[in-house]
C-alpha cells in the first residue's frame, strides 16, 4: 500500500484523487508522523554526546498540572505514545509546536474558503468512546466522592453476565488503562442518556431526515444535562469534541452517512498487530524486514491451526450435571432444593421442577414409563448460535440466562407484552428421554412480568418483576438470549438492556 504511492500506475487510475477520497488522521500524521521523525533525525544529528545533554535537558525541566515529566529524556522513544509525543511537543518548543498550535488560533478560521467540519469528520472511537463518554465516567466519579465511587464499582462487578460483553470485576478502577472497546462495553452497562445517543448513531445505518431532526432533539437534551452537571469539572466546558457533536455531527451524518462508518478502531487494531507489535519484537535494525518476517510467520501459524470449518448443531448440550431415572427425581429435588453449596436460582430451580415436568407432560397426555432418563445440564447452545446457561459457577460466578419468548396469538391477549415478546429467567436445563418418543429438550423458567401496569418503563426499556409463575417450554421456543439489568436501589426490579449494539 505504501509503495503504491511511488508508482506512476496509481496516479493513472481513471476518476481516483487520493487526496480527496481520505483525509489526514491527526494522530498518526503528527504525533507519531512528522513530530517523530523530527525528533529521531534530530537525534542522529546531534551525536551521542549531545544527545545526551539534550536528554539531561529535557529531564530537569520543571514540572506542570498534567504535563508528563520525561525523567530519562527520549531515550525510549520507540516505546512513546502520541499522548506522550504531544507532551514532548510541548516542552521541546519548535516549528513543530507553532503548527500544531496554529490550529487553535482564531486566524485559521479567518482563512477564506476554509470550513474544517466540512474538510473532515469526526473518528467515532476517539470522539466517543474515548471522548465524551470517559469524560463523563471521569466527571461522575469526582461527582460522587470516594465513598460513593466504591459503591458504584461494587454495583458494576455484580452486572449479569452476557454472551460478549465484557465484566468489570473492579468496577471502573482503572479507567486510565481502558481501551475504546471496553470504553464501548462500560456504556452497554452503565444506562444512561449518553447510551440513548449512542445507541441511535450506531445502530443505525441509514437516517431519514425524520431521524436526524429527532438526534438534534435528543443531542441537546443530553448536552444541556452534562453541561449542568459537569461544569465545575470540567473548566468551563473548553470541549472541542462536545462542541462538534453538538453543533456539527448531525451535518457530518447527513453528508457522509452513520458514524459507524469514520472510525479509525480498525486500522489501529490493525496496526497494533502487524506493525507495532512486531516492531517491538525487533532489534530496530533493519525493522522492514524483520517486520515482514513477523507477519509471514504470524500467517503461517494461522493458516495451519485453520481446521474445516464444521456446520454447528443445533441443542448442543454441554456441562453435565445430573443424570437420573424418572424414580429418582423426589430424590433428587429434596436434595438439592435444600442445598447450601449451589445457588439460590437453581435451588429454586429444584423446588419447582417436579411439579412443572408433571405438568409440562400431562398436558401433552406423556407419562414417564420404566427406563426414562432425565438429563440436567449446565448450557445448551441454541439454534442461532447462542449458548444458553443454567449453571451454578461459570470462571467463578454463577449464570443464569434470561431469555425472550416470542408468545401465540391465542396467549397475547392474556398477558402484557414488549411487542409480542415476554421474558423469562433460566432454572434448568433439561432433556427428558422417553423410550419410543423423540427427545423432549426443555427449559425450566421464571418469568417476568412488567413491573407497572402503565408506563413501565425506564430508559426506553422495559421495567420488569420476577414473579412467582414457573413453568417448561422447548427450548426451540427461545427466540434469543438478552440482558437484564436490577436495579439496585430497588427490589426485584429489573430492566430489558437494549444498548446492547
Amino acid at each position: 500500500m505504501d509503495s503504491a504511492l511511488d508508482d506512476p500506475y496509481f496516479w493513472t487510475i481513471p476518476n481516483i484523487d487520493i487526496y480527496a477520497a481520505t483525509v489526514p488522521d491527526r494522530m498518526h500524521h503528527l504525533d507519531l508522523g512528522l513530530f517523530r521523525y523530527q525528533i529521531e533525525y534530530t537525534k542522529e544529528l546531534l551525536g551521542k554526546s549531545l544527545e545526551d545533554k539534550m536528554n539531561r535537558r529535557i529531564a530537569i525541566i520543571p514540572r506542570h498540572p498534567g504535563l508528563k515529566i520525561f525523567a530519562k529524556g527520549v531515550q525510549s522513544i520507540a516505546r512513546l505514545t502520541a499522548s506522550e509525543f504531544r507532551d514532548l511537543m510541548k516542552v521541546m518548543p519548535t516549528e513543530n509546536l507553532v503548527m500544531d498550535s496554529a490550529l487553535d488560533d482564531p486566524y485559521f478560521w479567518t482563512i477564506p474558503n476554509i470550513d474544517i467540519y466540512a474538510a473532515t469528520v469526526p473518528d467515532r472511537m476517539h470522539h466517543l468512546d474515548l471522548g465524551l463518554f470517559r469524560y463523563q465516567i471521569e466527571y461522575t466519579k469526582e461527582l460522587l466522592g470516594k465513598s460513593l465511587e466504591d459503591k458504584m464499582n461494587r454495583r458494576i462487578a455484580i452486572i449479569p453476565r452476557h454472551p460478549g460483553l465484557k465484566i468489570f470485576a473492579k468496577g471502573v478502577q482503572s479507567i486510565a488503562r481502558l481501551t475504546a472497546s471496553e470504553f464501548r462495553d462500560l456504556m452497554k452497562v452503565m444506562i444512561s442518556r449518553r447510551s440513548t445517543l449512542d445507541g441511535i448513531g450506531c445502530i443505525f445505518e441509514r437516517f431519514t431526515e425524520s431521524d436526524l431532526e429527532n438526534f438534534q432533539i435528543v443531542i441537546n437534551e443530553w448536552a444541556d444535562l452534562f453541561i449542568t452537571l459537569f461544569w465545575d469539572c470540567s473548566s468551563g466546558m473548553k470541549m472541542p469534541k462536545l462542541h462538534s457533536w453538538i453543533y456539527h455531527i448531525v451535518d457530518a451524518i447527513r453528508d457522509f452517512g452513520a458514524i459507524n462508518g469514520y472510525t479509525t478502531e480498525t486500522y489501529e487494531s490493525l496496526h497494533k498487530t502487524y506493525v507495532k507489535i512486531p516492531y517491538r519484537l525487533s532489534n530496530k535494525k533493519d525493522v522492514e524486514m524483520q517486520i515482514m518476517k513477523n507477519i509471514h510467520r504470524r500467517a503461517m501459524i494461522l493458516r495451519n491451526q485453520v481446521k474445516e470449518t464444521k456446520t454447528p448443531r443445533a441443542l448442543t448440550y454441554t456441562a453435565k450435571l445430573f443424570i437420573i431415572n424418572f424414580s429418582n427425581i423426589t430424590e433428587l429435588c429434596n436434595q438439592q432444593k435444600n442445598n447450601p453449596n449451589i445457588n439460590e436460582t437453581m435451588r429454586k430451580g429444584f423446588k419447582e421442577f417436579q411439579n412443572c415436568l408433571y405438568e409440562y407432560l400431562s398436558e401433552l397426555k406423556k407419562f414417564f414409563t420404566e427406563g426414562s432418563l432425565i438429563k440436567i445440564f449446565g448450557s445448551v447452545t441454541l439454534k442461532n448460535g447462542a449458548i444458553l446457561r443454567a449453571t451454578n459457577k461459570f470462571h467463578g460466578r454463577p449464570w443464569f440466562s434470561n431469555i425472550a419468548v416470542t408468545m401465540n396469538n391465542e396467549e397475547l391477549s392474556k398477558y402484557q407484552s414488549d411487542k409480542g415478546i415476554c421474558y423469562a429467567q433460566t432454572l434448568l436445563i433439561t432433556e427428558v428421554n422417553v423410550p419410543n418418543e423423540s427427545p423432549f429438550h426443555l427449559v425450566l423458567v421464571q418469568w417476568y412480568d412488567y413491573r407497572f401496569d402503565q408506563n413501565s418503563d425506564l430508559y426506553d426499556c422495559p421495567l420488569l418483576k420476577l414473579v412467582e409463575w414457573y413453568n417448561f417450554i422447548e427450548i426451540e421456543a427461545i427466540d434469543d438470549i438478552v440482558h437484564m439489568v436490577p436495579r439496585f436501589d430497588e427490589t426485584n426490579e429489573y430492566f430489558v438492556n437494549k444498548y446492547l449494539f
